[in-house]
């Protein structure tokens, strides 16, 4: 099933930036980001931290020189009672002039979640198994910021931090590809 879900996004994803890439445009500065994420969030309150391994995929596509759309798509899992899938698109902004080496950027957005978990146990009194299931689906949003560092002239790396609902908290590190449309 997680397999189905990554593929399907990354499909998804690719389909997207096939199509915008495609299209003409007067500049030859990148329109279109295509990268992969790994870091931490945590999903905790000032009480009590619940730390997760985070993986994800996004698109970015410019809409104008400092506007941008970012759909993303994050797996982040505490254990195998403890997983959660997130689609949220993202509205970014970038502070300076296309074609910087080190891209200042905000970002921010609202989304949905899927929170699987299942914990197993025996009864008490009869030992018998059971069976616990809290899973939920619900909203989620958040914002930040981080750098685009190009190493290339299209290849760049991206730390970000971002705060909000659902994860409380996440920071990544991105590798991604910008797109050049000519």
């Amino acid at each position: 099933m997680r397999l189905t879900i990554c593929a399907s996004a990354v499909l998804l994803t690719l389909l997207v930036t096939s199509h915008v890439v495609a299209q003409e445009s007067s500049s030859s500065q990148p329109r279109v980001e295509f990268k992969m994420m790994l870091g931490a969030s945590d999903f905790g309150d000032e009480d009590q931290s619940y730390p997760h391994f985070l993986v994800g995929a996004a698109t970015k596509i410019r809409i104008t020189k400092h506007w941008s759309v970012q759909p993303e798509f994050t797996y982040q899992r505490r254990s195998s009672n403890d997983e959660d899938y997130v689609v949220q698109p993202n509205v970014v902004y970038e502070f300076n002039k296309l074609g910087g080496r080190a891209v200042p950027y905000l970002i921010g957005g609202v989304g949905y979640i899927r929170h699987k978990s299942v914990y197993r146990d025996t009864n008490f009194v009869t030992g018998a198994p059971v069976e616990y299931d809290t899973s939920y689906r619900t909203w989620t949003a958040n914002a930040g910021g981080g750098l685009k560092i190009f190493i290339s002239k299209h290849l760049f790396v991206a730390p970000e931090a971002r705060f909000g609902r659902q994860p409380t908290a996440q920071a990544t590190i991105s590798i991604g590809y910008a797109f050049p449309v000519n």
